[in-house]
């Protein structure tokens, strides 16, 4: 029985998305494509600014493009929306006493920045676990493995809860049960999977279609 959930605050947590590709434009003059979202989803904004700076063939650094993203992302960030059913999933994680943990792959202060429109979300949290620059990036589990440390979760008994192939494949190797939150435009995900041979143990296109009665009692 699950009795403990981990989210990826970059893609199940805050709608990131619409504001990305507005900064996305902004930085680079480009309206993102499927495929280049594809390539830079899961990565740490470092490796996704030098994979979109290739892509463009741009000659300013990615340091330069990061700065004038990260002056954008502060005035942003604290306004963005939640993704569709994340307050139905807390309310039903709130009801049952079942604790949940933040995880993500960018610095701690972004992430907190990326939810200060929601104290309680971050008040309310087990622990909030960041990546660091030492780190290995997913499908490498270490992030898992830290967060279930700091939060004493028993990997058996919680629930993943991602929007990249990626992050499913690191949470299945940490030996956690997972749910796939799907964009219909992943439309490489099926093949990424067969690749890593795993496949998430639940799937939906948002966390508002989810039944989590069965999910919670299984």
């Amino acid at each position: 029985m699950i009795k403990s959930v981990i989210l990826d605050a970059d893609g199940c947590i805050i709608n990131w998305k619409l504001v990305n590709a507005s900064i996305h434009f902004q930085v680079t003059g480009h309206r993102p494509s499927i495929d280049l979202r594809n390539k830079i989803l899961g990565k740490n904004p470092y490796d996704a600014w030098t994979i979109i700076r290739d892509h463009y063939k741009l000659e300013e650094s990615v340091e330069s493009l990061l700065k004038r993203r990260n002056e954008i992302i502060n005035k942003l960030y604290p306004k963005m929306d939640l993704y569709p059913g994340v307050s139905k999933l807390l309310d039903f994680l709130k009801d049952r006493s079942i604790p949940y943990a933040i995880t993500s792959s960018v610095s701690d202060a972004d992430t907190r920045l990326k939810l200060s429109g929601y104290p309680n979300i971050i008040n309310n949290a087990k622990a909030i676990t960041c990546a660091d620059k030492s780190m290995p990036r997913k499908p490498d589990p270490s992030i898992y493995h830290k967060c279930l440390n700091e939060t004493s979760f028993k990997s058996s008994q919680t629930l993943i809860i991602e929007d990249s192939v990626s992050g499913i494949v690191a949470a299945a190797k940490a030996g956690c049960k997972t749910l796939f939150v799907c964009n219909p435009t992943y439309i490489t995900a099926d093949q990424m999977f067969e690749k890593f041979n795993t496949k998430p143990d639940f799937k939906c296109e948002t966390l508002k279609d989810i039944d989590y009665v069965s999910i919670f009692n299984e």
